[in-house]
């Protein structure tokens, strides 16, 4: 998946890192895991000053498992914050 965004990120000389935990088994639909990752690693690069660092990380937490996606941008305006999982927001 990281692989797939290699050419987008080299447009802008950014790096994509990741810091990926082994994970024990958990039950979760893939595919929609793997676009769910994709769109926030595009939305990363696309929204990332160039010459910045992407760095894709996942860990277990109490039986949950936690993915994080750091980048360098200017992030989201704290008024607009909630909206963030609006539907087509």
């Amino acid at each position: 998946m990281v692989r797939s965004k290699a050419i987008l990120a080299q447009e802008k000389n950014i790096q994509i890192k990741t810091q990926l935990e082994p994970l024990f088994s958990f039950k979760f639909d893939v595919k929609l895991i793997q676009q769910a990752v994709a769109n926030l690693v595009e939305n990363a690069i696309k929204y990332s000053p160039e010459n910045t660092t992407i760095t894709l990380a996942s860990r277990e937490n109490n039986g949950r498992v936690e993915i994080s996606i750091k980048d360098q941008g200017y992030g989201i305006a704290e008024a607009e914050q909630e909206m963030v999982f609006s539907k087509f927001y």
